[in-house]
């Protein structure tokens, strides 16, 4: 981030999604989908969302704005095509799971100048 600043740019995009439905899939993940509860959860360790947080408060420190896309329109790290597999995109249940993580998002940062979008 230091070099980012250093350019003079002042918002940057960081990923705030990355979904798995099996824990052993991917060594660092934001959500887990649980398609047994139909609901998922929120991976608050190191290898998790803690990430997120860490990119957050460097952005701070560094005066840059961020964009967090919550969801990947393409395959990679989870996206649309991994809610509507597993719980079928028109599904309450893949509509409550994508309100929970957003939820969770906006309210960790809903204070926060560095959150631009």
């Amino acid at each position: 981030m230091p070099q980012i600043a250093d350019s003079g740019l002042k918002v940057r995009r960081v990923w705030a999604f990355g979904n798995i439905n099996s824990v052993t899939d991917q060594p660092v993940y934001f959500q887990f989908l649980d398609t047994a509860k139909k609901t998922i959860t929120i991976n608050t360790g190191a290898s998790g969302i803690a990430r997120l947080y860490a990119a957050v408060a460097t952005a701070e420190k560094h005066s840059i704005q961020l964009v967090l896309p919550m969801l990947n329109n393409w395959d990679d790290r989870g996206g649309i095509k991994t809610y509507r597999t597993y719980f079928g995109w028109n599904h309450a249940e893949a509509q409550q799971a994508y309100k929970v993580y957003v939820t969770f998002i906006v309210n960790r940062y809903k204070d926060s100048q560095t959150i631009f979008s």
